[in-house]
């Protein structure tokens, strides 16, 4: 794999609607004090997460398959299994979200329909691209960005309301929740990282892509709060 591809790959990876979200929730910290959070926070669940890519990388095995080298043939089918397990439910959820999306944007549109709609394009591009790396991927990942910047412009134009600063959230918490979206994807680096060219193709790019991408998702999601005082 090529580093732009790595570095877009990991980056695309980062932008969703639930990082946001996740950074909406730090808002009880301030500004100042929750920009450093994340950033830290982050430095230290991407450098996990880096981590993981180099032992893939050393060993020219995916995640699983080193998992298997600590675990054993049966602890790392067991941590596959309930890895394939996440990922379908992952999978769900977000073909639920993006069906309720798509149902208020069309009208007439059953939450069916667009959830058959939707599930039968994640298994074409599944079956076709059999891989989210490639020119494809490329582009779809400054689209979606795009679209984050003109959902951000959107939402700060609208009506602000005070904030509601009431909340309580503890430091420690507030750090876990912005380590753990990095390493929630430790299961995974290993199918991409093993096939990288280099070391730095396998571990400074999706350290770089991933940080970058989730950084200015998480800080999104707190400016949104503290600017209209209302969670995404």
């Amino acid at each position: 794999m090529k580093k732009s591809a790595m570095f877009l790959l990991w980056l695309g990876a980062s932008i969703s609607i639930s990082e946001i979200f996740t950074g909406g929730l730090l808002a009880p910290l301030g500004l100042a004090k929750g920009l450093a959070v994340i950033v830290f926070g982050h430095l230290i669940g991407c450098g996990l997460l880096a981590f993981g890519g180099y032992v893939s990388f050393s060993r020219q095995q995916n995640a699983m398959s080193c998992v298997a080298a600590a675990l054993g043939p049966r602890g790392g089918a067991l941590v596959a299994l309930c890895n394939v397990l996440q990922l379908i439910g992952w999978t769900i959820i977000m073909i639920v979200q993006a069906g309720a999306a798509l149902t208020s944007l069309m009208d007439g549109l059953s939450f069916s329909l667009a959830a058959l709609i939707l599930s039968a394009l994640i298994m074409l591009w599944a079956l076709i691209f059999g891989s989210p790396v490639g020119r494809l991927n490329d582009v779809a990942v400054v689209l979606l960005l795009a679209l984050c910047l003109v959902f951000f412009g959107q939402v700060l134009a609208a009506d602000a309301q005070p904030a509601d600063l009431s909340r309580h959230i503890s430091l420690p918490l507030a750090m876990e929740l912005s380590i753990t979206m990095p390493i929630s994807w430790l299961p995974l680096i290993g199918d991409y990282s093993c096939r990288a060219g280099d070391k730095s193709t396998a571990v400074a790019w999706p350290f770089f892509g991933y940080f970058l991408g989730s950084v200015f998702m998480y800080s999104v999601g707190l400016l949104i709060s503290l600017s209209t005082g209302r969670d995404i």
